[in-house]
């Protein structure tokens, strides 16, 4: 479905207190929410896609609800049905280029990277989408970030993974103007999915940790993972942006998309490295 309605990726609001005027960053945490709106194979029946349209509607309900801006990634933002949804909402949204590995990754030549690349930017941007952020999904980057940054991709985050592989990692530049966001932590939880404390409960400690530290914390998604576990998938999702929100209304919280975070990071490494806010990213 083509979309001709143009989005801007805004920054998010400074928090009450702590604005530091030098770097443009806020002294409280940030937080970056991720979804991923994308089918697995065995999922492609006709019954999950209305399921997936209906998880859809229940997290835009729940961003618009607490006023949570989000990266939604897709394989394809000029075609996505999931497209309209997004950029009709009152919530400066982005909207993300979702790669996996029929086109991204070791097994795929350059050649078709840089064309499969090429075709979902130059298509949304031509309906007036903005796009600067590639979510990986079951890939990883290979040394093609050079065309990353001719198609004025800024974001890159990480595949969706055992979370304890990669707690600890930090945002990392890995070509001039292109940075490198790690999955913190994931949303629902396969592994403590029958424990509905478990997962609301680690994703609130981790935050607890950056709003203490001042660090940042990358949440992501899984929209595929919550048609399979419905109900109790989105209660888990539910609970963690609520507590988002109560420390975002504190002040004690910046939750933005990664493009805007990107774009801070990028002014700060240039202006004044010694600095960012990757100094302050909780261990």
């Amino acid at each position: 479905m083509q979309q001709n309605t143009p989005m801007n990726v805004v920054s998010a609001p400074t928090v009450k207190e702590g604005y530091d005027t030098m770097t443009g960053l806020s002294s409280a945490a940030v937080l970056t929410i991720s979804i991923d709106l994308e089918l697995d194979i065995d999922q492609r029946a006709t019954a999950c896609q209305r399921s997936l349209d209906e998880v859809t509607y229940a997290l835009l309900g729940f961003c618009r609800r607490h006023k949570l801006a989000a990266t939604w990634a897709v394989a394809d933002p000029f075609v996505s049905a999931a497209t309209e949804c997004v950029t009709g909402e009152g919530v400066p949204h982005e909207l993300a280029i979702l790669g996996d590995p029929l086109w991204v990754g070791s097994l795929v030549p350059r050649q078709r990277f840089a064309r499969e690349l090429d075709r979902r930017v130059h298509g949304a941007r031509a309906a007036g989408l903005p796009l600067t952020t590639l979510a990986l999904r079951r890939t990883t980057l290979q040394n093609d970030a050079d065309l990353l940054v001719k198609q004025g991709i800024t974001a890159v985050r990480t595949s969706i993974v055992d979370q304890d592989d990669v707690v600890g990692e930090r945002p990392e530049p890995i070509r001039f103007g292109v940075w490198k966001f790690p999955v913190t932590v994931s949303l629902p939880s396969v592994d403590n999915f029958w424990d509905l404390g478990g997962p609301p409960r680690r994703a609130r400690r981790l935050l607890r940790r950056i709003v203490r530290q001042g660090g940042l914390m990358t949440l992501a998604i899984d929209g595929s993972e919550l048609v399979d576990q419905g109900r109790r998938g989105l209660q888990i999702v539910e609970r963690v942006l609520n507590y988002a929100a109560q420390r975002r209304d504190a002040g004690e919280l910046t939750v933005e998309t990664l493009a805007a975070t990107a774009q801070r990071l990028a002014a700060t490494h240039q202006s004044a490295p010694s600095r960012s806010i990757l100094q302050r990213v909780a261990a």
